[in-house]
């Protein structure tokens, strides 16, 4: 994190990683109801590491072409 990122963060009460959901939660009906808005942790997962390995895969085959 620099400076600039730190410093916008100051006020902040959490600082969450990226891709951590995040909500206050007042009501317990609203966490039920954000709870079933969300995909299955292990689908979300699932996406994210192939949205990864083709990253990767582009990137090598970038390096392959210098």
């Amino acid at each position: 994190m620099d400076y600039a990122e730190l410093a916008m963060n100051l006020n902040s009460p959490v600082v969450m990683p990226s891709g951590t959901p995040n909500l206050t939660v007042v009501r317990l009906d609203n966490a039920t109801q954000a709870a079933l808005n969300e995909p299955r942790p292990s689908e979300k997962l699932s996406q994210e590491i192939i949205a990864i390995k083709a990253k990767l895969k582009a990137a090598g085959a970038e390096l392959k072409a210098l």
